[in-house]
């Protein structure tokens, strides 16, 4: 967040804030200013032409058929190695865009005004770790200058950008009726210059719907007036989207998500003492709990959007199959399973003592085109991530697909004692 340097006037104003106590009871009393007027946009994944394009997952309730945005339910991403995990936040306003996608929603000033508290509907407040709210204006204009140069052709660019000139986390001052009144932490000046408001959410790491409204902003002008912001629920998109979108704000003007578990596997291979074999297994390397069903199974078994595994092959140096595993009959064995975070599910490719010593092995996976049976994210209540030998990057590169539709995806050795080595 940039620097803020207050003046005099704002000093001093700030300062008689704390004097100032409003009655939550007789908020409703307040006048609206229609100095301050926000154009309520809530973030939402409609039919646009631009939906194949973005990651967003979408669930849809069978009986309601209501649409909710998929969120991850933590706040901080996967720990992978060493580096410490990303912190993930949301925005509530905004519509998905080639630019700027969910940048916020028109905020539209004539005069200044202390940002004082925030009034919003929540469902489950319990699943809100977090909230955050920021203010920025456009910065930047292609000119006319340059439109009368460029006219014959459309360039791939805004030609402007956002700069954020106010940011501050929530606390929660009180609940009542039904509505949660948040302060800033950090006060925040907005005027004339103010283009776009967005307020972000961490998640609490746990499951379940959430939907959020916003039922009031509550200002203050030089005079130390509470005043009530102008709320519009209406379909208008921040003036620069009109130029470059279609996309729609949500109709029901309420932003609706569903904070989804997690399920994080990794497939492996290993000697197994204990059968006498050598195993391919299925480890829960993530945080919530592995419940195979049919999706599972679709999402291990595609590979790049357009392959999936047909059989397993373990081959020798001479490129001989020693084994050949329909990947149909691991499926059935894996589904209805579930696995606990740690835990793994084992299950044999071939028995030990058909493997030479001091021979050298490959397993591969045998693809094929997939024909009009992909994946379909939009129904999905969970998000799954598969890794091959804890790399994602298998899954999402044809560049190891030979010209016999195989991926050789381990390598192992095994020694004059049996000993495998990979």
């Amino acid at each position: 967040m940039p620097e803020i340097y207050w003046s005099d006037e704002e000093l001093i104003f700030e300062k008689t804030l704390a004097d100032k106590i409003i009655d939550f009871v007789s908020i409703k009393n307040l006048k609206t200013t229609d100095k301050v007027t926000i154009h309520l946009c809530y973030a939402y994944l409609p039919n646009s032409p631009h939906s194949e394009y973005y990651s967003i997952n979408q669930y849809t309730d069978e009986v309601t058929q209501k649409k909710f945005l998929l969120i991850p339910k933590y706040s901080q991403a996967y720990k992978r190695g060493l580096d410490k995990p990303k912190e993930y936040e949301y925005p509530i306003l905004g519509v998905e865009s080639h630019f700027f996608s969910y940048i916020g929603t028109v905020i539209k000033i004539s005069d200044k005004f202390l940002l004082v508290y925030i009034g919003f509907n929540i469902n489950n407040i319990d699943l809100i770790k977090e909230f955050k709210i920021e203010f920025l204006k456009r910065e930047g204009n292609i000119g006319k200058y340059f439109q009368n140069l460029i006219k014959p052709t459309y360039a791939c660019g805004p030609f402007y950008d956002y700069e954020t000139v106010g940011s501050s986390t929530l606390s929660l001052v009180e609940e009542r009726d039904g509505i949660y009144w948040y302060k800033l932490d950090q006060p925040i000046f907005i005027d004339k210059d103010v283009d776009v408001m967005q307020i972000y959410y961490k998640p609490n790491n746990k499951g379940g719907e959430l939907s959020i409204e916003i039922t009031d902003l509550i200002l203050m002008d030089k005079d130390k007036n509470f005043y009530r912001g102008n709320l519009k629920k209406n379909n208008l998109l921040v003036e620069s989207y009109a130029e470059w979108e279609s996309s729609e704000c949500n109709p029901d003007f309420k932003y609706y998500a569903y904070l989804a578990d997690e399920e994080i596997g990794n497939i492996d291979f290993e000697k197994n003492l204990n059968n006498n074999s050598f195993d391919i297994y299925f480890e829960n390397i993530g945080r919530d709990k592995i419940i195979i069903d049919n999706h599972t199974l679709k999402k291990i078994e595609e590979f790049f959007g357009s392959w999936k595994i047909k059989d397993i092959i373990i081959e020798d140096s001479n490129k001989n199959t020693i084994a050949k595993i329909p990947f149909d009959q691991i499926k059935n064995i894996l589904l209805g399973k579930n696995i606990e975070p740690g835990k793994k599910i084992n299950i044999p490719l071939i028995l030990l003592e058909k493997l030479n010593k001091n021979s050298s092995y490959s397993v591969a996976f045998n693809l094929v085109r997939v024909e009009g049976d992909r994946i379909d994210n939009q129904n999905i209540k969970k998000f799954i991530i598969w890794f091959i030998n804890k790399d994602p990057y298998y899954y999402y590169s044809t560049r190891e697909v030979d010209l016999e539709g195989k991926i050789r995806v381990k390598n192992f050795n095994v020694d004059d004692r049996g000993n495998i080595k990979f």
